[in-house]
């Protein structure tokens, strides 16, 4: 059979600079499938919760928690590791009160920032 899809990983040093992670701890990482935002302007929901936030410690960690259902972002849950969140994206986490949002910031491409509850629904603010 042939195989449909793209590649589920991508080599370190290929992946984009904003996603944030060191480029010779190992040698692969998650890669993006396209979807709401394009390829070269979004982060793997994994590389967000372990690199970015720093929730997570490890992939295992992430799998665990994107495919229970605990990540909801602009109100979907998403139990996808290749989800891509890109710019204005809210990202919502079970058991964590807080809601971040994926802005550019401090010469960054995208950083989550900290919102309100009231702000979570309001896209272009």
């Amino acid at each position: 059979m042939v195989k449909i899809a793209g590649s589920k990983k991508l080599k370190r040093q290929m992946a984009p600079l904003f996603w944030g992670i060191a480029r010779k701890e190992k040698r692969f990482v998650v890669t993006v499938k396209p979807g709401t935002h394009k390829k070269n302007y979004s982060i793997p929901t994994a590389v967000l919760l372990r690199d970015k936030m720093k929730i997570v410690s490890t992939l295992r960690e992430a799998k665990s928690v994107i495919y229970a259902g605990k990540v909801t972002i602009d109100g979907v849950k998403r139990k996808s590791l290749h989800h891509g969140i890109g710019l204005m994206d809210v990202v919502e986490l079970d058991g964590i009160s807080d809601s971040y949002r994926l802005v550019p910031k401090d010469g960054t491409i995208l950083t989550p920032i900290k919102i309100n509850t009231d702000e979570k629904n309001k896209k272009n603010s």
